[in-house]
């Protein structure tokens, strides 16, 4: 799959192609939801409750500061089942 980095109009494109670009959307959308979905199951199961982690773990990496790398760090030291998981999200 290619990586789209600009639409134009609408009308510059073909039919296939707004339907291709919103199918890739829509189903990175939700396969995203399940990830974060099943990373925070893990998170709660593995009893990490400290407050602020679950949006942490989720939040997108490129906007992680210094601060929230160190407590992400943090909470990953309390589980290597986490770590995983966590490292897992950051490939997709």
């Amino acid at each position: 799959m290619s990586n789209i980095t600009q639409v134009s109009r609408e009308e510059d494109l073909t039919a296939d192609e707004v339907e291709g670009i919103f199918n890739w959307v829509s189903n990175r959308f939700h396969v995203m939801k399940l990830v974060n979905d099943t990373l925070n199951k893990i998170r709660r199961g593995v009893g990490v409750t400290a407050k602020g982690s679950k949006y942490l773990l989720l939040k997108n990496n490129q906007y992680l500061t210094g601060t929230d790398q160190e407590q992400i760090e943090k909470i990953l030291s309390q589980s290597a089942c986490l770590r995983f998981a966590y490292e897992m999200k950051q490939e997709f």
